[in-house]
C-alpha cells in the first residue's frame, strides 16, 4: 500500500469528527460538500426526471401538429385538384 493512499484514509476518518466540532461552535459552519453534493444531485435528479416528461410531451405534440397540418395540406389540395378537374383541367 502506498504512503499517500495512507495518509487520504486518516484525512477522511478525521472529518466527520472536526465538522461537528467546528459546528458546535456558533463562530463557523463546516460543510461536507460531498454530502451537500449528493443532496443537490438529487433535487437536480428530480427535476430532471420532469424535464424529461415535458420534453418527451412537447416532442409528441410538436410531431402531432406536423403530421396534422401535412394532412390538412393533403385533403385542401386533394379538394382543389377535384375542383380543377371538374372545370375541365387534365392531370
Amino acid at each position: 500500500m502506498c504512503g499517500g493512499h495512507r495518509a487520504e484514509w486518516i484525512w477522511e476518518d478525521h472529518t466527520v469528527p472536526l465538522h461537528q466540532e467546528i459546528n458546535r461552535q456558533s463562530v463557523a459552519q463546516a460543510v461536507l460538500t460531498g454530502q451537500g453534493m449528493m443532496r443537490l444531485f438529487d433535487i437536480l435528479g428530480q427535476g430532471e426526471t420532469v424535464l424529461r416528461f415535458t420534453s418527451w410531451l412537447a416532442l409528441a405534440m410538436g410531431a402531432t401538429t406536423v403530421f396534422l397540418a401535412s394532412y390538412a395540406v393533403g385533403a385542401q389540395r386533394q379538394r382543389d385538384t377535384a375542383i380543377l378537374r371538374a372545370l375541365g383541367a387534365g392531370r
